[in-house]
């Protein structure tokens, strides 16, 4: 039976546990949540100091800290590790071998890490704080690089804030950048900056300096890129000016370039994994942007119609036509002036492609929007761009 006071320490990773722990309480004192296989192993001694990681509670990971908590929680002094969430990212991505000799931990997953953080960083705080405030535990929160006490308020303001700016070196853009891989936008890293290709410029040029200062109105401040890969877009329209941009990514990989990217740039850019095609996603943005995307969806014409509800402007689709290349060796046919909608192959990683007179025709059926223009893509002959205004 544990009779001594148990100090915590809980954060997630790369929040200063252990630098608090070793400062406050001497490293021979550290005891790890993670290695404790049942209550009983809790040494039985003075002081004990409980290191706890918060990311042990999303990633599926065994971890008795929460049954600690439940069952000590009148002997508990609890220290919770918070900092805004971008000084936590540069921690992990620039993580040096001091704390994995201490956790005797092989090799630090600073990429997987960081996409946790990425992801889950307000959530699991706030599951916390609601925890420890429900069983009644004596809560100090330390500020994880200054060590000083603040109060819940001041907390919950940092981990809602999510456009914090770091001091970063050269050679730390360097070495965040190197965790990053481009090879789907065959993007390259120069001088601790990203260089794209010839092919991704044009795109973002044509998207920017010609549809968008064309065809949506003046004063546009908010932009939405559904499959926004590494997040080059949503970037270029920080450049023009945009106030509130969201891009949203399903795959790991990009999700993870795209937030090593704002980190590096000090960027606004807001990036997530919903799905708004799934998930109830109601917020509206001045332009959608939803490029070379709908080919993947399984719905594409509810795709539309959801795009339509959260455009209030203008919305820019790119899309395969039935003249794509991928498309035109899965058939013999050539049907691109109807108002077609080709069924592809999965192992062309398409599902749909479509003629230009199709999306329009679903468009005005279901008064989606009040006008298609429709622009041949600057790199690819195959694809079509359509401008849709509401």
């Amino acid at each position: 039976m544990i009779k001594n006071k148990i100090n915590i320490v809980i954060g997630v990773s790369s929040s200063g546990k252990s630098t608090f722990i070793k400062e406050k309480f001497g490293k021979e004192k550290i005891c790890f949540a993670n290695r404790l296989k049942k209550i009983e192993d809790l040494p039985n001694s003075n002081n004990i100091v409980l290191h706890i990681n918060l990311l042990r509670w999303v990633n599926g990971e065994k971890d008795i800290s929460k049954e600690i908590l439940n069952k000590f929680r009148d002997n508990i002094q609890v220290f919770v590790m918070i900092d805004y969430k971008s000084e936590i990212l540069k921690r992990i991505l620039l993580r040096t071998s001091e704390q994995e000799k201490l956790e005797k931990i092989r090799v630090y997953p600073n990429r997987k890490v960081f996409s946790e953080v990425s992801m889950f960083y307000e959530f699991i705080y706030q599951e916390l704080f609601q925890m420890l405030i429900e069983l009644k535990i004596d809560m100090k929160i330390i500020h994880s690089t200054c060590h000083t006490n603040i109060n819940l308020a001041e907390a919950e303001n940092i981990i809602k804030n999510n456009n914090f700016k770091v001091s970063l070196t050269k050679d730390d853009r360097e070495k965040m950048l190197s965790y990053c891989n481009f090879s789907y936008t065959k993007s390259k890293i120069k001088d601790g900056n990203i260089k794209v290709n010839h092919d991704l410029q044009s795109r973002l040029d044509f998207i920017f300096n010609k549809i968008i200062s064309t065809h949506c109105e003046n004063q546009l401040e908010s932009l939405i890129d559904i499959g926004c890969d590494s997040g080059l877009f949503c970037f270029e329209a920080e450049k023009c000016g945009f106030k509130k941009i969201v891009g949203t990514e399903l795959k790991e990989e990009r999700f993870l370039n795209a937030n090593i990217l704002k980190l590096v740039n000090n960027s606004i850019v807001n990036f997530s994994t919903t799905n708004i095609f799934v998930d109830n996603y109601k917020e509206q943005f001045d332009v959608v942007l939803l490029l070379n995307v709908i080919h993947h969806l399984k719905y594409p014409i509810y795709s539309l119609d959801k795009i339509s509800q959260i455009c209030k402007k203008c919305a820019i689709i790119e899309f395969p036509t039935l003249s794509d290349i991928k498309f035109q060796d899965t058939t013999t046919s050539s049907l691109e002036h109807g108002p077609y909608i080709g069924v592809s192959l999965s192992v062309k990683d398409q599902s749909f492609v479509f003629s230009k007179l199709a999306i329009k025709r679903i468009i005005e059926n279901y008064n989606m929007f009040r006008e298609v223009k429709f622009y041949e893509s600057p790199t690819n002959p195959g694809r079509i761009i359509a401008v849709c205004i509401k």
